[in-house]
């Protein structure tokens, strides 16, 4: 198996989620350093995402690819608070991680339930995702979004 390295910002996320969820979270995907991430920043770090994991660059996610990502994100998640069959943050109602590595079906990103994710399909799914941890409704995500 390919092992795919973890893109840097969702590496330092994940071992500082443990700590501070919010502020690394920020820190990884507020692009415009104001303190909060906007759609436009959380598309554009999802795009991130899908192009770090598309080994073949043929903007679709392989079974394989799927693999690879769910054993890497595992693998970054051992001991920092995350829990890795959930794809949930400590301190996150629906963690920064959520929707990566299961159940995509379930989160809509396979959206003809074909069992493969195409570009489209993750980065369709971009604002549900969002809405899902702008918990309070402001159109940006903060470090109060990650409060309980």
């Amino acid at each position: 198996m390919i092992r795919i390295a973890l893109p840097a910002f969702l590496l330092s996320a994940s071992v500082a989620m443990a700590a501070d969820p919010g502020a690394m979270f920020l820190a990884s995907w507020d692009q415009n350093r104001d303190g909060s991430v906007s759609l436009t920043e959380a598309r554009a770090g999802r795009a991130e995402i899908f192009t770090s994991f598309d080994s073949n660059s043929d903007d679709i996610w392989q079974a394989s690819e799927l693999e690879d990502m769910r054993a890497t994100l595992k693998d970054a998640s051992k001991g920092v608070g995350l829990r890795p069959k959930s794809g949930k943050a400590k301190g996150m109602k629906s963690g920064a991680m959520s929707g990566l590595g299961e159940g995509f079906a379930d989160q809509g990103m396979d959206s003809d339930g074909d069992g493969i994710i195409t570009r489209a399909e993750f980065e369709s799914s971009t604002e549900a995702w969002f809405a899902r941890r702008d918990r309070n409704g402001d159109k940006q995500i903060t470090a109060d979004d990650f409060k309980s």
